[in-house]
């Protein structure tokens, strides 16, 4: 972080007001915001586990998509400065990358997902950051089906979609790779659901989307806005195992119809889901 934005022992309204002076001197360049804070965002550890078994999971945080999808920028400003935690920060230094360039772009996936579904950050964001570097257009699609095989309720996909409208914005971000690709390892893999879904092969991702957005006043909750993510990231991309992404989101959307008490949007997960669904 750099001086002009040393935060530390300053209450929320300060945070804030230093954040948008930042913003201001910088033309109002959120990229150039991100690149700055993100790390201040993220965490060291999402799953933790202590010696008498208690498990921990601390949840992750729609900075990177109200980056995009935040029109107002006090709304967007205050959103970042709250989930700003100076104790609990994570950034990675690109020099720490060392290139493979003799690794052909199959052996990179092969080890790729093995280190990814492991948890082995350190290796992993090394493979995949070679293969973002070698093909940007198979490295999203690969990192989207990872994205689409874990539990839906870790709102993986809504990071991965996120990130690729982000690049497709502005860019190449280091800082933001490393957001997502440590969200996306460090957050342990359950893949239950994915293993054990019954296949029924009579179903496309063309209906569970005109599904879902003729009946979009029940899906207009937080359940709702990570099945909206998985159909938005599965509909960018046509996969291998594409019919499990399919039932394992019409299961999704069949248990929530089903309910009747389901958590309200806030105002910025709302603003995200209505841009999302148009």
């Amino acid at each position: 972080m750099t001086d002009t934005l040393s935060l530390n022992g300053l209450n929320k309204k300060e945070i804030v007001s230093k954040l948008t002076n930042f913003y201001k001197e910088n033309e109002n360049s959120r990229n150039i915001l991100l690149k700055n804070m993100i790390h201040t965002t993220n965490k060291r550890a999402f799953f933790t586990i202590d010696e008498n078994c208690n498990i921990k999971r601390k949840n992750g945080n729609f900075i990177l998509a109200s980056t995009l999808f935040i029109d107002e920028d006090e709304k967007f400003l205050e959103y970042l400065a709250n989930n700003i935690d100076l104790s609990d920060q994570d950034k990675y230094n690109e020099n720490s990358i060392k290139r493979m360039s003799n690794e052909k772009v199959d052996i990179l996936e092969k080890n790729s997902i093995k280190l990814v579904i492991n948890g082995k950050l350190e290796f992993g964001i090394k493979y995949l950051y070679e293969l973002y570097k070698r093909d940007e257009e198979r490295f999203f699609k690969f990192l989207s089906k990872i994205a689409l095989m874990d539990n839906l309720d870790f709102n993986k996909s809504l990071y991965v979609y996120s990130l690729k409208k982000y690049f497709e914005k502005y860019g190449y971000s280091l800082e933001v790779f490393y957001y997502v690709i440590s969200y996306i390892i460090k957050v342990r893999f359950d893949l239950y659901e994915y293993e054990n879904i019954q296949i029924s092969k009579n179903i496309t991702k063309e209906q569970l989307k005109n599904r879902f957005f003729n009946n979009v006043a029940k899906y207009r909750n937080l359940e709702g806005l990570k099945l909206l993510s998985y159909l938005k990231l599965l509909l960018e991309y046509d996969f291998e195992n594409e019919e499990k992404y399919i039932n394992i989101l019409k299961n999704r959307m069949d248990k929530l119809e089903e309910r009747n008490s389901l958590k309200d949007l806030d105002n910025i997960t709302e603003e995200i889901f209505d841009k999302l669904i148009k």
